[in-house]
């Protein structure tokens, strides 16, 4: 009987430990399948992803008004002196001005080409001088970084580019850029003002990378 008793003890303890083998493995199974499972949301959720387009960039450059007295060959380098450069990532826009009462507005429109929102942190307006206006700052100890005595460069009331302007995927930004004759200069400068305009921005969300854009001589 003992000896039964032995056998029957040692039958269960097998049996149970057959159970608890069947029990995990049966949770290995399903572990394993829900990691693939998830992996495959991953994948699927970062596909996504790289197939976004972001895409932002200047639609169109036009010129508003002016007042302007220069004429002859002056007069239609000002007038024809703007635009989109070659890769239509850098906006352009050239002045002539030679009195107080001078001035010339342009309007920029950028564009968001892609598919998703993004957002501009920065617009760069940085000030160029052909020959004429370069050898005339130098013939008076001065650089690019003393254009304020003579222009005054300023974005238009209500059409402002704010830092961190929402274009949504799709939609437009309108800008507008006043190049005015500095009235406290004593001096009219020689030369012609261009202003090149360089925009920076990222993914609406802040997860995009900022993309800077390239100078483009003209």
């Amino acid at each position: 009987n003992i000896i039964s008793m032995i056998r029957c003890d040692t039958m269960k303890r097998r049996r149970n430990k057959n159970i608890l083998i069947a029990v995990l493995f049966c949770t290995l199974v399903f572990m394993g399948i829900g990691y693939a499972a998830r992996n495959q949301v991953l994948n699927v959720g970062t596909t996504a992803n790289v197939t976004g387009n972001f895409d932002v960039h200047f639609e169109s450059v036009e010129l508003l008004e002016y007042e302007s007295f220069v004429d002859g060959e002056n007069k239609t380098l000002m007038q024809n002196g703007y635009g989109i450069g070659p890769t239509n990532a850098e906006a352009y826009m050239s002045a002539i001005l030679k009195a107080p009462t001078e001035y010339v507005t342009f309007k920029a429109v950028i564009k968001n080409y892609g598919n998703i929102d993004a957002k501009i942190t920065n617009m760069d307006v940085v000030p160029t001088a052909d020959e004429d206006l370069r050898s005339f700052l130098s013939s008076k100890g001065k650089t690019l970084n003393d254009i304020g005595d003579y222009f005054e460069i300023e974005q238009v009331t209500g059409y402002e580019l704010a830092p961190n302007t929402l274009i949504p995927a799709g939609e437009t930004n309108e800008l507008k850029i006043r190049v005015s004759f500095n009235s406290n200069a004593t001096e009219i400068p020689d030369g012609k003002l261009e202003i090149k305009l360089r925009l920076t921005y990222t993914q609406a969300n802040g997860s995009g990378t900022s993309q800077t854009i390239p100078d483009n001589p003209h």
